[in-house]
């Protein structure tokens, strides 16, 4: 409401300073002196065939309405901005956007440290009871997933399609968590990419299966690998989870979400 409200007042204050600019240039004023008081100067102006007449005094006090009224929002403009900031550093993860009553599912501003400013999420606040902060997502194969160690670090693709969040921004927000038993053989190992191995196994895993992933001996999920749905006859190089159909079976859509223990 309050938004609206703002964006309502500065349209029409951007509509009226328009207005007063067209007019000082195409308008033609006539001065006359009133008889018995010389001194007090009026003037007639024509807009169209309509005449305005008022004193020097009345268009001063119209110019201080406007500027109390500027001066009003620039401090409304003031509040909201640091009502925001305080909101932002405040909010760690979308658990704490969900317990401050957000239930709408969209990508939002935290800052898990606030050291190290904050950074914008999609959550999840309609799955499980809400309050999930999304770090991966597969949906359609539009993002290319098979990429090197600085893309994986810093994150890449859209927030509101398919992602990855990126290594830095998950280190602030969580330095362990399981999904599972797929993911439970991983637990623990380095993350690999196509141009940095990793992984303990002799293989390069990263290059084997075809994504960036936390590579032990080699995988048992595989959620980064190529996007190829339904079966293929490659071996794990989909989006794979051993544990669900298999080594020969890419998932269509894949979500990797987390949440406090604590929620």
């Amino acid at each position: 409401m309050e938004t609206f409200v703002l964006t309502t007042l500065c349209w029409s204050f951007l509509f009226f300073t328009v207005s007063v600019a067209s007019r000082r240039t195409l308008v033609h004023d006539k001065c006359r002196t009133t008889k018995g008081n010389p001194q007090e100067n009026k003037c007639s102006t024509v807009i169209n065939g309509n005449y305005y007449a008022g004193t020097n005094e009345e268009m001063k006090t119209i110019l201080q309405g406007i500027q109390a009224q500027l001066t009003d929002l620039q401090e409304l403009l003031r509040d909201m901005k640091t009502e925001k900031e305080n909101k932002t550093v405040k909010n760690r993860n979308c658990a704490d956007l969900f317990e401050s009553g957000e239930r709408i599912s969209g990508v939002y501003t935290i800052s898990p440290d606030s050291s190290r400013g904050p950074f914008d999420v999609y959550c999840d606040h309609k799955t499980a009871g809400g309050g999930w902060t999304v770090i991966q997502k597969r949906l359609d194969g539009s993002v290319e997933f098979y990429r090197g160690w600085a893309d994986y670090k810093r994150g890449f693709g859209n927030l509101n399609g398919e992602f990855w969040l990126g290594l830095d921004k998950m280190h602030q927000l969580t330095k362990a968590g399981t999904a599972g038993d797929s993911f439970s053989f991983q637990r623990g190992a380095p993350f690999s990419t196509k141009d940095q191995d990793n992984d303990p196994d002799k293989r390069h895993c990263a290059r084997t299966f075809k994504g960036g992933w936390w590579y032990s001996l080699c995988r048992q999920a595989n959620l980064n690998g190529l996007y190829q749905p339904g079966p293929h006859s490659s071996h794990a190089d989909g989006i794979n989870w051993y544990h669900w159909k298999g080594d020969y079976y890419s998932a269509r859509r894949s979500e990797m979400k987390i949440r406090p223990v604590d929620f």
